[in-house]
């Protein structure tokens, strides 16, 4: 089972409705996909399940067992480990707790012979428990804005990741950035792009247009691929595009 964490310190840049994108997509291909919500915050949780009794918390404080956190979406293939965004014990755990290597060596192993592919949103923080997160997943996989904060927040992000090295001798890989929300009719984010582009880096770039249907989508709770919202074609190549790279 490979997993990806859509990861950035910052928040707004859109890693909720591309992580949720994404699994859709490899659903929809006849892949087994988990959801993990790992933001406190919890909207991917309350976007894609309309009820649930327990959440990743419940895991992490071994309330439950990890199978009977795992609840199933409205879409084929995709489940969900979901977190209660009130009155949820997420935040809570994630002050208190430091267990590194709690994705890694406990929760994934359970997950792996039931799914192809387990995807994790995670909050706009990098702690301890975000830590563990990257620490456990295949890929991190950092989202952006073409704007100057999110270029600062990925130099601080690309550091960051580089303490996990010294301090729990783990390297995250990292190798795809996604560019999000990109509107074609200002200049200065083309001014950026060319810059990603040209920046002699081994990166991939993937790009993801400025699309309305992503909060349509939201507040429906439903898909962007839904054919309800509109999507623009480009919003839904580029997500076909991002699943073929990680698949």
């Amino acid at each position: 089972m490979k997993s990806y964490a859509f990861a950035l310190q910052k928040g707004g840049t859109g890693k909720t409705s591309v992580s949720v994108a994404l699994a859709v997509e490899m659903a929809s291909k006849g892949k087994r996909v988990v959801y993990i919500d790992c933001d406190p915050q919890g909207n991917s949780s309350s976007w894609l399940l309309n009820d649930f009794n327990h959440e990743l918390a419940d895991i992490l404080y071994e309330k439950t067992e990890i199978l009977d956190c795992v609840f199933t979406s409205g879409m084929e293939n995709l489940y969900v480990i979901p977190t209660f965004g009130v009155g949820g014990e997420l935040k809570n755990w994630a002050k208190k707790e430091t267990y590194p290597f709690i994705f890694r060596d406990k929760i994934l192993p359970q997950l792996e012979n039931y799914f192809d592919y387990c995807i994790f949103d995670t909050s706009p923080a990098f702690d301890e428990f975000e830590k563990s997160v990257f620490i456990g997943c295949t890929e991190v996989v950092p989202v952006l804005k073409l704007d100057e904060f999110s270029k600062d927040g990925w130099q601080i992000f690309t550091k960051n990741l580089a303490q996990i090295k010294k301090q729990y001798n783990v390297s995250p890989v990292y190798k795809k950035i996604i560019l999000n929300q990109q509107d074609k009719r200002l200049s200065n984010q083309a001014a950026y792009l060319e810059a990603y582009n040209n920046s002699g880096t081994d990166f991939e770039f993937i790009v993801i247009p400025k699309d309305p249907a992503f909060e349509k989508c939201q507040s429906l709770h439903i898909s962007v691929q839904n054919k309800k919202v509109r999507a623009k074609k480009e919003t839904l190549d580029a997500i076909t595009e991002l699943a073929e790279r990680l698949m």
